[in-house]
């Protein structure tokens, strides 16, 4: 148990730690590199078709994998709006190519050059779990992850589950995904988090409050842009439907959104760019009952019978089913109700 402490406070002393439940105020990371690194030594040639090595150890993007100690080729970021994934806590990276900086796209999301890396650890506790990567390639992005077992962590080809204990003594079934599944929600956007509502929040650098935008663009890893971001779901000054749509975008709207994974023909939008008239929620029917159930997506008058809000209480073998469908096997029951509240506080006249 005493290895067990030291290994875990020495990586967030490496890593920090962006848990926005475990606080109200700003994201705490590592300090950043105070420079950029001139030549890139981790996952090289991966961008260009080579395989991933084996083990974590050898891919040149960590001093250390027990502790986990990334090198200062990876600048770690925070997002305002984290994925659920069974109550797992989550650090992240970025790595872009030497001279080159990232851009975004017209929505805000990032326009990372090829041969950026993006690398999210997950943990459980004290135990990390994985490491998984996202690399944009000559052909598109490729996924994959590591499993953390004794003093390394291995490359996996296919799905792999394990059983953790999370709040209330549920048991969760934790996945660590396939490279292909990866593309079950990835698909329409590459990557996910980093975008410009995501990153134009204030972090703690090693104690320092600074605008994380800003910050990575003093750096050079990023352009800069102006505009506010998105709340924390969990921040209680923000407005609660800021806090509800800043949820499901982080959770929905990979999938929601034109060109997702969803049904062709599905009219939910659930971005956070999205006017709320345009995101066919409140007072909207379903379109797929067999699969979805009846009812209003967001009702006001009736908040529980939300068809949004009973799939997100939804677990497998529920109908209808849960919402998200995968990365998660128990109920996220704060966001849950996050939502449910947000359909109470709507004005209940707005349905016919």
């Amino acid at each position: 148990m005493l290895r067990r402490v030291v290994v875990l406070a020495s990586l967030l002393a490496a890593c920090g730690d962006d848990d926005p439940s475990a606080h109200h105020g700003p994201p705490e990371l590592a300090a950043l590199p105070t420079a950029r690194v001139t030549e890139s030594r981790c996952l090289v040639g991966v961008a260009d078709g080579r395989a991933p090595p084996a083990l974590l150890s050898e891919t040149g993007c960590v001093a250390s994998v027990v502790p986990l100690v990334p090198t200062d080729e990876l600048v770690p970021f925070a997002v305002a709006s984290p994925l659920f994934s069974d109550e797992t806590k989550k650090m992240r990276w970025l790595a872009i190519p030497p001279a080159e900086r990232a851009g975004y796209y017209a929505d805000g999301s990032l326009d990372a050059p090829i041969g950026t890396i993006f690398a999210k650890l997950f943990r459980h506790g004290d135990d990390p779990l994985e490491l998984r990567f996202s690399v944009r390639g000559v052909d598109g992005f490729v996924y994959f992850t590591y499993r953390f077992e004794g003093d390394d962590a291995r490359l996996l080809d296919g799905q792999e589950t394990v059983a953790i204990t999370v709040s209330g003594g549920r048991e969760a079934t934790y996945t660590f995904p396939s490279r292909e599944s990866c593309r079950t929600c990835h698909g329409a956007v590459g990557v996910l988090g980093p975008t410009h509502e995501q990153l134009a929040i204030d972090v703690r650098y090693a104690g320092e409050t600074r605008r994380q935008i800003e910050a990575l663009a003093a750096l050079g890893v990023i352009e800069p842009r102006i505009g506010r971001g998105m709340p924390s779901p969990h921040d209680p000054d923000a407005p609660i439907e800021a806090r509800a749509r800043a949820y499901l975008h982080a959770n929905c709207a990979h999938c929601h959104r034109p060109g997702g994974f969803a049904p062709v023909g599905l009219d939910l939008d659930l971005r956070w760019s999205t006017p709320l008239q345009d995101t066919r929620t409140v007072c909207v029917p379903t379109q797929f009952e067999a699969t979805a159930g009846d009812g209003m997506r967001i009702d006001p008058a009736y908040p529980d019978d939300s068809v949004i809000v009973r799939r997100m209480h939804a677990v497998p073998g529920d109908f209808p089913g849960p919402m998200p469908p995968v990365g998660r096997s128990v109920v996220d029951d704060f966001g849950a109700e996050l939502v449910r509240d947000w359909a109470a506080s709507l004005d209940a006249s707005l349905c016919p």
